[in-house]
């Protein structure tokens, strides 16, 4: 059988709905030329109650192929029983209630033609479903921009960069990426497996960068994230403490965040904590010490845990302020830069984008930023405002692609 070029892969439990949405975006692919940049779609149905088999037939595409695993999986397990069984040169996930844009594959292509690099980079736009719990946020596309360099960049520059920012969106993290099947093949062989920790993507993206050398950064929108009411990520970020976000925890409570992080499920722990357990995989030998930067870390997690509801916020603030007084100098270093953080998130949340953007490229440029810029969700039609993924993956496409779907 001859290899396809691309893989992508849909690991999925239930959720047919927003699967059926996903899959036409991902059928839905422009091409050039359709002869060389073949590719196959390979959804990994993760012990499914819902007709998750019924919604891949009813589309009849030669391109699409189901397997299931042979009983419940946890993520980590799941994923990794879905990759692998893709079959092509190079392969990325898109989650179930995700998108890529219409022209997102051949975008992925000239990245590949233009640069010698074994993984591409690429950078989302966000789309809350109607089931999401947040009422003022549904249906709404979200359409970030981004000011960083765009090209061939070193892996473990990238690295630094991912741990000092806590920006891990130019790894290759699976979500965002595709990747060369010798890279994955190295992975296995070095680590035993692609994914690992609490948040597979973002082991899988130090894991990945680590092996490949170098990384071809896309920054421009190639893909849509989904967020729904059955998202792990979106309800954990919407409530830790809520009982999906516990189930979600107690999965791993054999794997707990190691020493030396705040005792509460912050995102910056899971990135610090996925990031040492992947680098440590390839006999790097890192402690947390050797990666924290206090400051960012609690700056992140004060952030995140202000956006929580009570009780999660109050529990969340109680663990920065902790982790705070316990710095050498009594944490005053750390909260005076915290008072001209709340400074700057008060501009972002209050101030129109076009006002925020030059605030944010000058803290990008004193390198204290992540490049990625403030998230509006209008144009000169209105609101951006859809029912599905794929008519919002459709809106962002190129016109030409657009149109041929």
């Amino acid at each position: 059988m001859t290899r396809p070029r691309f893989s992508i892969v849909i690991p999925t439990r239930n959720r047919a709905m927003e699967l059926h949405h996903t899959l036409r975006t991902c059928l839905g692919q422009v091409l050039r030329d359709p002869v060389r940049d073949t590719f196959e779609i390979v959804v990994g149905d993760n012990d499914s109650t819902e007709d998750i088999r019924g919604v891949v037939e009813a589309f009849q595409s030669p391109l699409i192929r189901y397997v299931r695993a042979p009983g419940y999986l946890p993520m980590v397990r799941s994923w990794e029983f879905s990759v692998e069984q893709a079959r092509g040169e190079y392969v990325g996930i898109v989650c179930t209630d995700d998108a890529l844009l219409l022209d997102g594959l051949q975008a992925i292509s000239d990245a590949l033609a233009a640069a010698d690099a074994p993984v591409v980079t690429y950078q989302h736009a966000y789309y809350y479903w109607p089931s999401y719990g947040r009422p003022e946020l549904r249906r709404q596309l979200l359409v970030p921009s981004f000011v960083f360099a765009e090209g061939v960049q070193d892996a473990e520059t990238l690295i630094d960069e991912a741990l000092r920012t806590l920006y891990y969106g130019r790894l290759p993290c699976f979500l965002n990426s595709f990747c060369r099947r010798d890279i994955l093949d190295a992975a296995r062989e070095r680590a035993g497996t692609l994914f690992g920790s609490l948040c597979p993507d973002i082991y899988a993206g130090f894991l990945l960068a680590a092996l490949s050398g170098k990384v071809h950064v896309l920054n421009r929108v190639v893909g849509v994230g989904g967020v729904s009411g059955s998202s792990t990520g979106g309800t954990a970020q919407l409530d830790p403490l809520g009982a999906a976000s516990l189930a979600y925890m107690q999965e791993y409570k054999d794997e707990p965040f190691l020493p030396g992080l705040m005792a509460f499920p912050f995102t910056a722990s899971a990135i610090l904590d996925s990031a040492v357990k992947a680098l440590n995989r390839l006999g790097r030998g890192l402690s947390i010490a050797d990666v924290l930067q206090p400051g960012p870390y609690a700056e992140y997690c004060y952030r995140q845990a202000m956006l929580y509801p009570s009780p999660a916020r109050e529990q969340g603030c109680a663990a920065v302020q902790a982790f705070i007084a316990s710095q050498p100098d009594g944490g005053r270093t750390i909260a005076r830069r915290l008072q001209l953080r709340r400074l700057q998130w008060w501009l972002k949340d209050h101030l129109p984008a076009w006002a925020v953007r030059p605030l944010q490229q000058a803290w990008h440029r004193a390198s204290q930023g992540t490049g990625a810029l403030a998230a509006v969700g209008r144009d000169d039609s209105g609101e951006l405002l859809f029912d599905n993924v794929y008519d919002a993956a459709r809106h962002l496409s190129a016109p030409a692609a657009a149109r041929a779907a």
